[in-house]
């Protein structure tokens, strides 16, 4: 699940253009009224559907998407040995690690408090940079497609995750040594490496480590490899700096607050995907 900033700054219609009325559905909540797609829009609509929905919602709203909630926690945490305060984003990722996360959560900043909260999210940034400290992230490197950015990113502080998991093979972070995937039943000696490349090829997967190594496995073993990045046939894990794993969560803020001020308006913090219906 991941976290969002959000600007309301006007009014949202009370009637959904023709083209996406079938797939749209007007909610009320609290004296908020705001539209959603319906789970038509992905089962039965065109691509352009969503591209349509979100251009048509910027009319009245701005939105950052920030990191996934668990990388929020692990942010919450490193500030606190840092001794920052991020405390409103903060409080998202604690409720992410104390897994009571089960409905949307919403955090009001008001126009009061943004020019503080976006001066202690850059003095948090800088301490990271000063920690000089190097993470992990995975490129889709799949041939032909324009992926433009990291599909996944880990800090090196924390404790280890597992990521994706079957009853063949278990991928987990490691905050030394990477992604780690073991290979459950398998009669190499050593069935546990960290992963530096995937590749879908044919009828296999072949998984290189980063001592060179490479696995050849099928594809009802490696279904926790794909269901990382769904749809790539390559991606590489690589080394990067602290820093970027939490770049879209520093950025979304920035930009944020300084959209929310200007207009003296008041911004969210949420769960609730704006591009999808509950």
């Amino acid at each position: 699940m991941a976290a969002y900033a959000v600007v309301r700054h006007a009014s949202p219609p009370d009637i959904a253009p023709e083209t996406l009325s079938p797939f749209t559905i007007r909610v009320d909540q609290g004296g908020v009224s705001d539209w959603l797609l319906t789970e038509d829009a992905v089962a039965f609509g065109d691509c352009s559907v969503i591209q349509d929905f979100a251009a048509w919602r910027g009319e009245w709203e701005r939105s950052w998407m920030l990191e996934p909630l668990r990388s929020l926690g692990r942010l919450r945490c490193l500030a606190g040995e840092l001794g920052a305060d991020l405390a409103v984003v903060g409080s998202m990722g604690e409720q992410s690690l104390s897994n009571t996360i089960r409905v949307p959560t919403e955090l009001v900043v008001p126009p009061g408090a943004q020019d503080d909260l976006a001066r202690r999210a850059a003095a948090l940034a800088d301490q990271i940079r000063a920690r000089g400290e190097t993470g992990f992230g995975i490129v889709d490197d799949t041939p032909g497609r324009g992926w433009i950015g990291l599909a996944h990113t880990w800090s090196p502080f924390g404790e280890a995750e597992v990521i994706s998991a079957d009853e063949h093979l278990e991928l987990r972070y490691e905050p030394l040594q990477g992604l780690v995937a073991t290979i459950h039943g398998d009669r190499d000696p050593n069935p546990i490496f960290p992963v530096s490349q995937v590749e879908f090829e044919g009828s296999e997967v072949v998984v290189t480590a980063a001592d060179g190594r490479r696995k050849a496995i099928g594809h009802h073993q490696a279904r926790p490899l794909a269901w990382l990045i769904p749809g790539s046939t390559r991606w590489r894990v690589r080394p990067i700096p602290e820093i970027l794993v939490w770049s879209k969560t520093f950025a979304g803020i920035e930009e944020c607050c300084a959209y929310a001020s200007a207009l003296g308006l008041p911004m969210q913090l949420t769960t609730r995907q704006p591009l999808a219906a509950d």
